[in-house]
């Protein structure tokens, strides 16, 4: 089987074709899924009544659900993304072994797996929905199905926890506790106590972890604001003296140990870099934006100055990977207790914040410490405009510069200059509760040098959007199969989530192609449906979502990953159970295959686990060629020691690399989840 390389006209016309098909079905599939979940959980039955906001004096009354939550929508993507892989593998799941799955899953804390386990159900459920409607069946959405059965199973408040339905949320703090970082401590505690009077529908939890060079830990849980208040006042800072700490320890031993809720916010507070880059197959740079990205959080920086002659953390590549990869937000501090300010940033986060604009001059590096004062005053300015939605409850705006922050303007619609919230040494932060709707202006004069800037919004429910790209055989075009990235050299097609659509003008939108480092388009994308397609770029890019909203009013939202078109793509074809591992049973085979668009390359392939009592064994044939435009299909068998209990996560990579170089082109993150038995 070749896949094309170039597209001809008529193959083009014939994938848009294909695509203004599939998107109707997808579209009847997750509005399906949709149907089912609201309708079983309990709070969400309630949010399509709206109430009046009265309005503050000069601004328009305002319309808002009371019962969506940014973690449940969250929680539903999720399970559409799942029912779309379902749909790829062009097969189904028995129901025995779906509901043990998700309910083993669930009660373990195992979200991300209960919640495709739930995708795999409400696909079968669809599949049987379908039937039925072709026969001319009456009642086709009446019998009970996944979702009913699992509420009945795990309770009403253990579905709803499940789905996120409450809003509950995790704040997770990891903390450099070496001897320099007494300040930095003394502003997380202040941070903790402001927060203790934020008014929350959800629930919140606590996560501390502590880091250092050398040791990290103990990662501690807690459920009461105090209890997490005490133990980060009995953190002291000690040790150190070396510049770098291990810094990806806390992040992933903060998600692992701490298993934070869904969609929950990560704070690394830090005057250091990362020794721990590429540590170990576990605590590495990939690893923390992996286990971020499947819980859906933003890893967000607060950097303060560092030590000595100690390079400066902000200028560390995997930390601003972090930041980019997972839209969380990087702050510069002179000083660390001016850290204690951003207690309005933390409590914005704990609602889910998504972003509405980034850019800047796309040049990283340490901002000069010698002020040049301007002229005459600035000279030329730069002008970003940002659109401000009717959902958007508070604004939050960073801005980095390297000289001169004083000059930097945030302009109303009204072209009124509003005073920035926090003035930093080299940028400044703002802060706008309920802030006028309309285009709002960025005003960045040349005298401030090279800079960048990142504005978001926060709510209880936002706008937002995800998205997969899909790939289908040349031989079965219907068949629409999910991947991790977009292939070089043929169109790349990507489904859009979007679970706000009826806040939005439809007919009004449009998806960009946007640079990561400045935000200026590349490209725009076709759009068909839910379907957008384009060329990929040979630069990493992120995806813009922009239209009207309506009521009218311009939005904009920027896609969470960074995404990267390569030559080579890895995917599981067959598990006989899915992302499910019998404990203490005989060698599974797990099936994958890899897809090269690119010149014929020898590979190597490799699968690895971090997990002990897991035995991997290699395929046979681990070294061998595919040549441009071929797939090849490869398996590795899986044993896992009877000592694992059910419910434990174990994630798999599996890497091919380029034989000549040694260099990886490919890889894939499968999280299995072990059962008790066979199903």
């Amino acid at each position: 089987m070749k896949v094309p390389t170039l597209l001809s006209a008529a193959f083009l016309v014939a994938a848009l074709t294909l695509s203004q098909a599939s998107s109707g079905r997808d579209d009847e599939m997750f509005e399906f899924a949709r149907r089912k979940l609201d309708k079983v959980s309990t709070t969400v039955r309630k949010s399509w009544r709206v109430k009046s906001v009265a309005p503050l004096p000069g601004k328009r009354r305002r319309v808002i659900s009371t019962g969506l939550n940014n973690q449940y929508l969250s929680a539903r993507m999720q399970v559409n993304k799942a029912m779309a892989e379902a749909h790829g593998m062009q097969r189904t799941f028995s129901d025995g072994m779906i509901k043990s799955t998700a309910l083993l899953a669930a009660r373990s804390k195992k979200t991300t797996q209960a919640l495709s386990a739930v995708g795999l159900g409400l696909y079968n459920d669809y599949q049987k929905y379908e039937d039925c409607q072709k026969k001319g069946s009456k009642g086709c959405e009446a019998p009970a199905g996944i979702v009913d059965q699992l509420r009945s199973l795990l309770g009403d408040a253990g579905f709803d926890d499940l789905m996120s339905v409450n809003g509950d949320v995790s704040l997770v703090f990891a903390i450099d506790t070496t001897g320099s970082m007494g300040e930095e401590i003394t502003a997380a505690k202040n941070i903790i106590h402001a927060i203790a009077s934020y008014p929350r529908e959800g629930n919140v939890n606590y996560i501390l972890s502590p880091f250092k060079d050398p040791g990290t830990g103990p990662v501690t849980k807690h459920t009461l604001i105090n209890q997490f208040k005490a133990k980060v006042n009995g953190l002291s800072a000690s040790g150190g003296g070396d510049c770098k700490e291990l810094t990806m320890h806390g992040i992933i031993d903060a998600i692992n140990k701490g298993v934070p809720r869904r969609k929950s916010p990560i704070f690394v507070f830090t005057d250091a870099g990362p020794k721990d880059e590429e540590f170990s197959e576990e605590y590495n740079t990939e690893n923390a934006v992996g286990l971020a990205l499947d819980q859906d959080s933003p890893i967000n920086f607060f950097f303060s100055t560092s030590p000595g002659s100690c390079q400066k953390p902000q200028t560390f590549e995997s930390f601003q990977r972090l930041i980019e990869e997972t839209e969380g937000i990087g702050v510069m501090f002179n000083s660390g207790s001016k850290i204690s300010e951003m207690s309005d940033v933390v409590m914005a986060s704990l609602d889910g914040m998504t972003t509405i604009k980034s850019g800047g001059t796309g040049r990283r590096g340490p901002p000069s410490r010698r002020v040049i004062p301007p002229v005459g005053g600035p000279s030329f300015s730069k002008r970003y405009a940002i659109p401000v939605d009717e959902t958007v409850d508070k604004l939050i705006l960073v801005i980095t510069v390297q000289r001169n922050p004083q000059f930097v303007q945030l302009q109303d619609p009204r072209n009124i200059a509003v005073a920035i919230t926090h003035r930093l040494s080299y940028g400044a932060v703002w802060v706008i509760n309920r802030p006028r709707r309309g285009t709002w202006g960025l005003v960045v004069p040349s005298s401030v040098g090279s800079h960048s800037f990142k504005v978001t919004s926060s709510s209880r429910v936002n706008i937002d959007f995800d998205h997969y790209f899909f790939w289908t055989l040349p031989r079965y075009r219907s068949v629409e199969i999910p991947i991790t990235h977009p292939l070089k050299n043929t169109l790349a097609r990507v489904k859009l989530l979007i679970p706000l659509k009826e806040k939005l003008n439809i007919n009004s939108l449009i998806v960009d192609v946007i640079r990561v480092d400045d935000g200026t388009i590349i490209k725009r994308a076709s759009l068909s449906g839910i379907t957008a397609s384009f060329h990929p770029p040979s630069e990493p890019f992120k995806l813009r979502l922009r239209g009207l909203t309506a009521s009218g009013f311009p939005f904009e939202r920027i896609s969470r990953t960074v995404i990267r078109a390569k030559s080579t793509i890895i995917r599981m074809v067959y598990n006989r159970n899915y992302l499910t591992l019998p404990s203490g049973r005989a060698r599974l085979s797990v099936r994958f295959a890899i897809h090269n668009n690119g010149p014929t390359t020898h590979f190597d392939y490799r699968l690895t686990t971090t997990v002990r009592g897991i035995t991997i064994a290699q395929p046979r044939a681990s070294r061998f060629p595919v040549s441009l435009g071929k797939y090849r299909y490869f398996s590795a068998r899986i044993t896992v020691s009877s000592r694992l209990s059910p419910g434990t996560l174990v994630p798999v990579v599996v890497t091919a690399k380029k034989r000549s170089t040694r260099k990886t082109e490919a890889s894939l993150r499968v999280h299995f989840i072990i059962t008790a038995s066979r199903h």
